[in-house]
């Protein structure tokens, strides 16, 4: 084992600094094993990972799944995972969507939920909102600051969520919002987003979730992996699942959460080959309300086959409007 390992495998940086500052290659590989980088993400030396990356490391071959919910004692361990996981997440967007120009870029974030989300936006469905606004109300959008403003809308971009991550941090808010902040600027300084086709007036931010935005069933949590045919197996597994997972947990499967006697439910698949969306109506078998247990027992099922197998959690439903007695939502999934 060469002394490249041996650091990475210690999480020994100063020393792996050293070696690679000599030539060594950031690149290795055991023979029929796994290559230095891949060592440290499964030892969640995210630190490690960044010197690799910096030194010329391939993150592109590098798989790794992220879990439900993470934890981080440190803003300097949660900036590490955040951009890692980001650079990963976005090369993999730009493989399936080679030929769309973005124009927009946002990490979306709310510290008591512990989320955030990565959403971006096309020049084509920017283009689309405005002249649908403008028409809508020729008088408000004809005024370019106004316009301007719609581009901070993210409720109206073609990849809104298209990836989220549950974060809980043992830090304040200020340092949560600060690191989300540098991650950004990171990302920028290491030309990340040009590895995307992009507008020259291409912007990314950092915004807080919509406050009007109501969020349903946070921290429940579970993973789509199979079918269930019998309601109370399911709910067993599911209360198991949450259980193990974390102390904090909201699930209560008996917890009405809709009071009406059905609800619509939207989720789109942007990591796709092809984007592809499902819509999923949700019953309340008889009843004039609907529990919370009918409603992730009913998307599961209504799920599985659209996600494949794909590692997808349930992160959580947005409301986004209501059409005559049918209320919408959106589905948040972590892949």
């Amino acid at each position: 084992m060469s002394d490249t390992f041996s650091a990475v495998q210690s999480g020994d940086a100063e020393t792996l600094k050293t070696l690679l500052q000599k030539g060594q290659s950031p690149n290795k590989r055991k023979l029929f094993g796994k290559s230095l980088i891949e060592i440290a993400v499964e030892n969640r030396y995210w630190n490690i990972v960044l010197i690799l990356f910096q030194y010329g490391a391939n993150i592109e071959k590098v798989k790794y799944k992220v879990n439900p919910t993470s934890y981080f004692t440190t803003q300097t361990e949660f900036e590490e995972y955040v951009f890692f996981v980001t650079h990963q997440n976005l090369l993999d967007f730009y493989q399936k969507h080679r030929k769309v120009v973005f124009n927009s870029f946002c990490f979306e974030y709310r510290y008591e939920y512990g989320s955030l989300l990565l959403s971006l936006d096309s020049v084509s469905n920017y283009e689309k909102q405005v002249k649908k606004y403008q028409k809508e109300n020729p008088e408000k959008y004809k005024c370019p600051k106004e316009i301007e403003r719609l581009r901070y809308c993210t409720g109206n971009w073609k990849y809104q969520a298209a990836n989220s991550y549950n974060l809980m941090v043992m830090f304040s808010e200020m340092e949560f919002v600060q690191s989300i902040n540098r991650v950004l600027l990171k990302l920028k300084n290491e030309k990340i987003f040009e590895k995307l086709m992009i507008s020259e007036d291409f912007i990314a931010v950092a915004l807080e979730y919509e406050k009007a935005e109501t969020i349903v069933m946070k921290k429940v949590y579970w993973s789509f992996t199979k079918k269930y045919t019998n309601y109370d197996e399911f709910i067993t597994e599911v209360t198991r699942y949450n259980n193990d997972l974390s102390e904090q947990n909201k699930w209560e499967p008996e917890e009405v959460v809709v009071n009406s006697e059905g609800m619509m439910v939207r989720y789109g698949a942007f990591w796709k080959d092809e984007d592809d969306e499902i819509t999923i109506t949700i019953h309340s078998n008889g009843k004039s309300y609907i529990t919370m247990g009918e409603i992730l027992f009913q998307l599961n099922n209504g799920l599985i086959d659209f996600l494949g197998n794909t590692d997808a959690f349930f992160e959580g439903l947005i409301q986004k409007e209501i059409k005559g007695e049918v209320t919408y939502y959106e589905l948040l999934i972590g892949t």
